[in-house]
């Protein structure tokens, strides 16, 4: 799966045009609405999510999602809190490759549920295509409350040099969600 992830990114940063010449900022804080797209449940709510480079080659990662399942058999909130830590290298003028393992916190409202540790692990390519948009692809694979592995693309729209609109896709190929939000840089 990460051989496909690493080629979907390498053919999305390599066979376009490359108008920006910079990588993408680690340095943002962005937030939105998250639904889900189709699968066992319907749920929505929204996202708050960071990152900071530390140096050159590291940074700090942060986001907290909060969503609420309305079924007819349940009213479920749960809340996902993730802090981490990633490595990130440049592979051309446009593109980054990068790395990131998290501590996830998991809590719920349901009974049998309640309040759980983990772990998330990462790696992806952003890549700043087309002038201002920036495409990417990342894989994950989360520990908590069992084990799942997913996949998700996206893109953002940068309409000033401190902000953008972005939209992902997340599939773990039974269940798809979406966020859409935006994004504000820092440096």
């Amino acid at each position: 799966m990460m051989k496909k992830i690493i080629l979907v990114g390498a053919a999305l940063s390599f066979g376009s045009l490359q108008a920006m010449a910079e990588t993408p900022s680690f340095s943002f804080v962005e937030g939105g609405y998250v639904s889900n797209l189709g699968g066992s449940f319907d749920f929505d709510g929204f996202e708050i999510k960071g990152t900071m480079e530390i140096s050159d080659n590291l940074y700090m990662s942060g986001s907290y999602t909060k969503t609420n399942i309305d079924s007819p058999l349940f009213d479920l909130d749960i809340d996902l809190v993730a802090l981490g830590l990633g490595y990130k290298t440049d592979i051309s003028d446009v593109s980054t490759l990068f790395a990131e393992a998290d501590y996830v916190k998991f809590d719920s409202s349901f009974n049998g549920f309640g309040s759980q540790d983990g772990y998330r692990l990462a790696a992806g390519i952003r890549s700043n295509v087309l002038g201002d948009v920036e495409l990417k692809a990342v894989g994950y694979y989360q520990d908590v409350r069992g084990s799942d592995s997913f996949l998700q693309v996206g893109a953002a729209y940068n309409f000033s040099e401190s902000a953008a609109a972005y939209l992902n896709i997340d599939s773990d190929f039974d269940d798809s969600s979406f966020s859409l939000g935006v994004r504000f840089y820092f440096q």
